[in-house]
C-alpha cells in the first residue's frame, strides 16, 4: 500500500512540474517557423562569404545555410537535458526560446532508468519514434517555448517506466522517498 502511494505520488510530482510552470508562466505562443527573413543573419552571412571567395564555399554556402542553422539550433535545444531538468546555460543562449525547469532535477534518474530499461527490453519503440518525430517538427518553430509541450507525453512515459523500473529494486523505496522529498521542495520553490 505505502509503495503504491509513494509511487502515485511521485508521478504526481514529476508530471506535475511541466504543466505547473506553464500555468505559472504562460509561453507566447508564435506559430513562425524557421522560414524568416533577417537582415542582420542575412549581412553576417554575405560578410562571411566575402572574406574567401572561393568556388567552394560559394557553392556551399547559400541562403538555405541560414534556415539549416537555425533548425540545427532548435534541434539541439530540444534534445539538450538542460532544457528539461536544469537551467540552461547562460553561453547556450538561443534567441527566440524561453528557458524554463519542465521537471525537476532528480527525475532525471526516471530517465536514465528509463532508458535502460527500455534498452534492455526494447520496448516504447513507438514512444521513441514518436518523441523523435516531435522533436524534428518542433524544430521547424522560431519559437519553441510553448509547443514543445507535445514533447512532454512520451519523455513522461518513459520516465514513469523508469519510475516502475526503480520500484522493482531493492532500495526503490528510499529512492521514492528522496524523489518525493526534493520534488515537494520544487514544488514549493516554483510556487514562491
Amino acid at each position: 500500500m505505502l509503495k503504491k502511494l509513494s509511487f502515485g505520488l511521485v508521478v504526481t510530482l514529476v508530471l506535475a512540474m511541466w504543466p505547473l510552470s506553464l500555468w505559472l508562466n504562460p509561453p507566447k505562443i508564435s506559430w513562425e517557423t524557421i522560414f524568416y527573413k533577417d537582415k542582420t543573419e542575412e549581412l553576417k552571412f554575405l560578410e562571411k562569404l566575402s572574406l574567401d571567395t572561393s568556388f567552394i564555399k560559394k557553392f556551399y554556402y547559400n541562403k538555405t545555410t541560414l534556415i539549416q542553422d537555425r533548425y540545427f539550433k532548435n534541434v539541439m535545444v530540444l534534445t539538450d537535458l538542460n532544457n528539461y531538468f536544469f537551467q540552461m546555460h547562460p553561453r547556450e543562449d538561443v534567441p527566440n526560446v524561453d528557458y524554463r525547469i519542465k521537471y525537476f532535477y532528480l527525475s532525471i534518474i526516471l530517465l536514465i532508468f528509463g532508458i535502460i530499461d527500455s534498452i534492455k527490453n526494447k520496448q516504447n519503440k513507438k514512444v521513441w519514434l514518436l518523441l523523435v518525430a516531435e522533436i524534428l517538427v518542433v524544430s521547424f518553430f522560431r519559437k519553441i517555448d510553448g509547443i514543445d509541450f507535445i514533447i512532454y507525453f512520451p519523455l513522461s512515459a518513459i520516465m514513469i517506466d523508469g519510475l516502475k523500473s526503480i520500484n522493482k529494486l531493492k532500495g526503490g523505496g528510499l529512492i521514492n522517498l528522496i524523489l518525493i522529498m526534493v520534488g515537494l521542495f520544487e514544488l514549493v520553490r516554483m510556487m514562491i
